[in-house]
């Protein structure tokens, strides 16, 4: 389980421009672990995602995610106001 730091940010439109997420070039899968959407540990860029309602504080529990999987697998469902990723 990954722990990561989160702030309360306002952000505005010239901020916007300017955010990247952090992405680390190797990933740091513990025995049995896997990128929750393509289902393999393969030795690709990810970036660290938020699990909702782990939050304790200022952290909040995070998972490894392939950047290539969230790239070709978001969706933004209109009718929920929703953003997720299809599963392969």
């Amino acid at each position: 389980m990954i722990i990561v730091s989160v702030k309360h940010v306002v952000i505005t439109k010239q901020k916007l421009k300017t955010i990247k997420m952090r992405t680390f070039k190797h990933p740091n899968f513990l025995k049995g672990q896997k990128c929750p959407l393509c289902n393999t540990n393969a030795d690709q860029e990810v970036m660290l995602i938020g699990i909702a309602e782990t939050e304790e504080g200022s952290h909040m529990q995070a998972i490894q995610v392939h950047t290539k999987c969230i790239s070709e697998g978001l969706r933004y469902f209109k009718n929920l106001k929703f953003i997720g990723a299809k599963t392969y």
